[in-house]
C-alpha cells in the first residue's frame, strides 16, 4: 500500500491488478508461511465460501486448522497426507487437490486447491501460496452428463432388444410366406 498526502493508504496499482486478477478468476488465493505456521487468506473467501474478512480484507488464521475443520471427512484424511507428502516428504514444487470444502451456511463446494511450494536452500519447504477454485458447477454438470449418459445407455439396450424382437418377427413373417407359397406351389401341381 502506498500513502496519500493524508496519510491514508492508496492500493498500488500492482495490488489493483491483482485484484482485479482474482477477481477475474474468481478463485480465493492463499498464502501459508510454513515456518511461522501462519495462512493467509484473501477476501474472495468471502464472495466465494461465505466466511468474512478482516478489515483489510484478509482472514487469518494461525494454522491450516481452520482449513482442515472445513475440509469434509469423507476427503480430509487424503487431502492431509497428500499435502504433507508433498510439503514434508518431497521435493515436490506443486500442490493440487480436489476435494469437498463446508462454506459457511455449512453446504459443501467442490473445489480444485492447487499450490506452489518454495523451499529453502536445504529443500525444506518454508512458504506455500495457492488458489482454492470452486468448481461445484463443473462437478454437477459432469454428473448430469453421467446421468444422461447412462439413461441414453439404457434406452440404446432396449433399442436392441426392440430390434431383436422385430427383426425375429421379421425373419418369421418370410419364413411363413415362404412356406405359404411352397404349399401353394405344392397344392397348384396336384389339381
Amino acid at each position: 500500500m502506498e500513502m496519500t498526502e493524508n496519510n491514508k493508504p492508496t492500493e498500488s496499482l500492482s495490488e489493483a491488478r491483482y485484484r482485479l486478477a482474482v477477481r477475474a478468476a474468481h478463485g480465493i488465493i492463499w498464502d501459508w508461511d510454513i515456518v511461522e505456521g501462519k495462512v493467509l487468506w484473501g477476501e474472495s473467501i468471502r464472495a466465494v465460501m461465505g466466511y468474512p474478512a478482516g478489515e483489510d480484507g484478509i482472514v487469518v488464521g494461525d494454522d491450516s486448522g481452520w482449513w482442515r475443520d472445513k475440509i469434509h471427512p469423507d476427503d480430509c484424511g487424503r487431502v492431509i497426507r497428500d499435502l504433507d507428502e508433498c510439503v514434508r516428504k518431497s521435493r515436490a514444487a506443486f500442490w493440487s487437490s480436489e476435494y469437498q470444502f463446508r462454506r459457511a451456511d455449512t453446504t459443501y463446494a467442490c473445489v480444485l486447491d492447487k499450490g506452489c511450494i518454495q523451499r529453502d536452500r536445504n529443500g525444506v519447504a518454508i512458504r506455500m501460496v495457492g488458489s482454492m477454485l470452486d468448481i461445484t458447477q463443473v462437478k454437477e454438470q459432469e454428473r448430469a452428463i453421467r446421468k444422461l449418459n447412462e439413461e441414453l445407455q439404457a434406452r440404446i439396450a432396449e433399442l436392441e432388444k426392440f430390434e431383436e424382437v422385430v427383426v425375429g418377427r421379421e425373419l418369421k413373417m418370410i419364413q411363413l410366406e415362404k412356406e405359404v407359397q411352397a404349399y401353394r406351389l405344392a397344392r397348384q401341381k396336384i389339381t
